[in-house]
């Protein structure tokens, strides 16, 4: 794992990672598998198959490479949706980090 620091220039910096990762739709009840990109102290990037809308609520939990760590559990907002070489890249804004 890496730390962006050169040229970061968000409030935050960002951890780069290739962690396995699931969410939902708040209203929904299937998982889906994902995987996290990378993650700040406020967002969270996802690798997705399916394009998300922007503003969809999600739940989000991100399961780190060591199992000494505990998974990362969130609600995320969609803020950004890229389409990428693997499906989409998603943007969420994280909040009640449990």
């Amino acid at each position: 794992m890496t730390l962006g620091y050169d040229n970061e220039q968000r409030g935050f910096i960002r951890m780069t990672m290739d962690c396995s990762a699931k969410y939902r739709l708040k209203e929904g009840t299937d998982w889906i598998d994902a995987i996290a990109k990378d993650l700040s102290a406020i967002g969270v990037q996802l690798q997705v198959e399916e394009e998300l809308p922007l503003g969809s609520m999600l739940d989000v939990i991100v399961h780190p490479a060591q199992t000494v760590v505990v998974p990362l559990q969130a609600d995320g907002e969609v803020v950004r949706v890229d389409k990428s070489e693997k499906g989409y890249c998603v943007g969420l804004k994280l909040s009640n980090i449990r």
